[in-house]
């Protein structure tokens, strides 16, 4: 049964027909009744709390009401004969009219055909009585969508939370729902760095046979097959940041949507007492996102092709290998090191950061009452005090930056060097061919360019961990419908007033 059930429920929106402009929201309803169905009473004010919801409720905010329900539910593209019967009742998405909710399917023995069937269904604009309609009936109105869902396992926390939400897992769970993006883009990381090994062979056998021997023939044979090994190379490069950027798209959309209905469901007690330090922690998700673009994780994806490039040096350079494997822990060693003042100068920056931005803000919003009271001269000097210091601290960290990246080009030339002064020494004692000599350049070069860009990476990993840490504090605010607690609907008040005396 868990090969039918889809993966957990997102505000992500998707492809379907939404329900057209009718007087009741029949796919409202039809979520209603799933959950009394399963014993878990919920008015629709209740499931559509903290949701974007318009005049009707859509399919992609379905599957986010009802996983704030306590579901797991999700869409699939299936035939009618196709949905599983022990995940029903399910919701059916229809073509003009909402959403019903279907109940069972029986081979209908009145027809002839043993493919047809009779459903039997809840439509919400007829109340909660069933109905069954024939195979044409449902074939007419059935859009080919469903909504399958599942409830989820709770938990009696009465005797206390014995299972604390993990910090930042809010961001982790919500990446590895699209895994599958990074997967593929994996295979397109192994495939660009396979394929770049091509140009390298053709250098080296050309100055070693076609060379010396004149060999025109196996050169444009050699010059063919490398032109078709680029061309691939470059359609996976190209797969691979595709691939990258809408699996950052998608998590971008829902991360921001997450991260903002949190944001409107702080308890007023809890939320911070400057309304510009709270509008900053939503911009600090910016640098959370940054560095989680294409570029960043292309260079993560090309780190563990060094060991390659390095084997391959072993392979074809012999005794050549040793120079990158000793000066490419010199360069981890620089990035590593200049983590810890990084860390402690980016926490001094986003924090002057937050309050400046504060600064401005409640400015903005005060500026009648501001002039009024005549304080632009006093915000005027704690706008220029916290842009001093976050200047100074931004001044730090690229002075950093630049250093280690200056080091880190250091070693790269340095390694040129090394390796054609102890190549020419090979070659003279014969251990070494030219066209090896310049293919273990090459190689190296290759080897050590991902290491280079790490040390660029330093400052963006630090930024999006300083905010990680403020986007937590946020996520863990008390909220005014917490996950999990069960509320008392009330759908009907009625009261009576009386004055007396």
């Amino acid at each position: 049964m868990a090969t039918d059930m889809p993966v957990n429920s997102s505000i992500e929106a998707r492809a379907v027909p939404e329900p057209s402009t009718t007087i009741e929201d029949s796919l409202l309803q039809s979520v209603s009744w799933i959950c009394d169905h399963y014993g878990l009473g919920k008015s629709p004010q209740a499931l559509t709390a903290g949701l974007p919801k318009g005049s009707l409720l859509s399919p992609s905010l379905a599957l986010a009401a009802l996983a704030n329900a306590g579901f797991t539910a999700g869409l699939v593209d299936r035939r009618l004969y196709a949905l599983p019967k022990q995940l029903m009742p399910m919701i059916l998405l229809r073509k003009e009219q909402g959403a019903c909710i279907l109940l069972d399917r029986r081979i209908d023995t009145d027809s002839e055909k043993k493919s047809r069937y009779r459903y039997q269904l809840v439509l919400p604009e007829l109340g909660n009585e069933p109905v069954e309609l024939g195979q044409a009936e449902m074939d007419a109105m059935y859009a080919g969508h469903a909504v399958l869902v599942k409830p989820t396992a709770r938990i009696d926390t009465r005797a206390g939370d014995q299972t604390p939400r993990p910090a930042g897992h809010w961001l982790f769970n919500t990446l590895w729902r699209y895994r599958r993006y990074y997967r593929s883009a994996a295979i397109g990381a192994v495939l660009v760095n396979v394929l770049a090994l091509a140009s390298i062979f053709f250098t080296m056998n050309v100055y070693d046979r076609v060379v010396p021997n004149q060999a025109f023939i196996t050169l444009w044979s050699l010059g063919i097959g490398v032109a078709i090994a680029m061309i691939f190379e470059a359609i996976a490069r190209y797969v691979r940041a595709y691939l990258l950027d809408v699996a950052g798209k998608k998590a971008d959309l829902v991360l921001g949507s997450m991260l903002f209905r949190q944001a409107l469901s702080v308890q007023m007690e809890h939320k911070p007492a400057s309304s510009g330090s709270f509008a900053n922690q939503l911009r600090e998700f910016e640098s959370v996102r940054d560095f989680a673009t294409s570029a960043t994780l292309a260079t993560i994806s090309d780190l563990p092709f060094v060991l390659l490039f390095v084997a391959v040096i072993f392979a074809i350079g012999g005794p050549l290998g040793w120079i990158p494997v000793m000066l490419i822990p010199l360069i981890l060693i620089i990035s590593i090191a200049i983590q810890w003042p990084l860390a402690r100068t980016m926490k001094e920056n986003l924090r002057e950061s937050s309050l400046k931005q504060g600064v401005l803000i409640e400015s903005v919003e005060g500026l009648e009452t501001l002039k009024a009271v005549g304080g632009e001269a006093y915000m005027q000097r704690r706008w220029e005090h916290f842009s001093a210091l976050a200047a100074n601290t931004s001044l730090k960290s690229r002075q950093m930056n630049n250093s280690a990246t200056g080091m880190v080009a250091f070693f790269q030339q340095f390694q040129t060097v090394v390796l054609i002064i102890t190549g020419v020494y090979l070659i003279d004692a014969g251990d070494l061919s030219m066209g090896a000599l310049i293919a273990t350049v090459m190689l190296a070069g290759r080897a050590t360019a991902p290491l280079g860009q790490v040390v660029g990476l330093a400052i963006r990993f630090q930024q999006a961990k300083a905010a990680m840490q403020s986007l937590n504090r946020l996520m863990d605010m008390p909220v005014d419908r917490a996950p999990g607690t069960e509320y008392l609907a009330k759908p009907h008040l009625t009261g009576q007033l009386t004055l007396k005396g």
